[in-house]
């Protein structure tokens, strides 16, 4: 019969997994849209978002005066954005592309990991410790990114029509991901915490034991490859 504190150690892993794939959801969102930054003109009737590592122009009108609305995706690299001050990629902008790239790798390693946890101490140790360098990476992307995109020099207010805004839905996605990377290195780390005690006291395979269980049943299996 499973105890109340086992029940609950299972509710905290699958809580923790799904905590950790929406967050993968909001990051790899953030990544893809242009809403970094987004600002519009009222003198020309354009909206301006700008994003990592592309950009997108909404405009009322053609800018060759035909009437219908215009709508332009533009890379910030290449010959796109060549003597083009305003949608040149910008170190903050890749920076921050890297920093949240590499936390999404990170929490698509820790992802499968976290639907083995339940089963294996070693596994829910080696989770809690993965989940780290999202967590540390992600903040630090959205950190860097808010602190240097409010710079004068990174405000694109160039007329007095603009009506600039800082940081905008992408933004506001990133550090969703960031604070779910948060809240998944806590739960994990209660259901770890569970699993540790649990183990002393008997009721499943300690760290050593889990580890050498998985060790034995690999070998046993190519031991019975082998015969075959």
């Amino acid at each position: 019969m499973v105890s109340a504190l086992g029940a609950f150690r299972v509710v905290l892993h699958v809580l923790v997994a799904l905590i950790l794939l929406v967050s993968i959801s909001l990051a790899f969102s953030a990544i893809m849209t242009t809403g970094w930054q987004v600002f519009a003109d009222t003198g020309t009737d354009e909206i301006h978002q700008h994003g990592l590592w592309f950009d997108y122009t909404y405009a009322k009108t053609h800018a060759a005066g035909t009437t219908g609305p215009e709508w332009q995706w533009r890379r910030k690299f290449g010959d796109s954005v060549k003597g083009d001050e305003e949608h040149r990629w910008k170190p903050y902008q890749y920076g921050t592309l890297i920093l949240l790239s590499v936390a999404t790798l990170f929490a698509l390693i820790a992802l499968p990991l976290s639907y083995m946890a339940p089963f294996f101490v070693s596994v829910a140790v080696t989770f809690v410790v993965v989940l780290v360098f999202p967590l540390v990476l992600g903040a630090a992307a959205v950190i860097w990114f808010f602190t240097t995109a409010s710079l004068p020099e990174n405000n694109h207010v160039n007329t007095e029509y603009r009506i600039h805004v800082d940081v905008s839905y992408s933004f506001y996605l990133a550090a969703g991901a960031a604070a779910g990377y948060a809240l998944a290195l806590l739960v994990g780390i209660g259901a770890a915490i569970i699993d540790i005690l649990m183990a002393k006291r008997g009721e499943r395979p300690s760290f050593r034991e889990s580890y050498f269980r998985v060790s034995t049943k690999n070998t046993r299996q190519q031991q019975y490859n082998t015969s075959v």
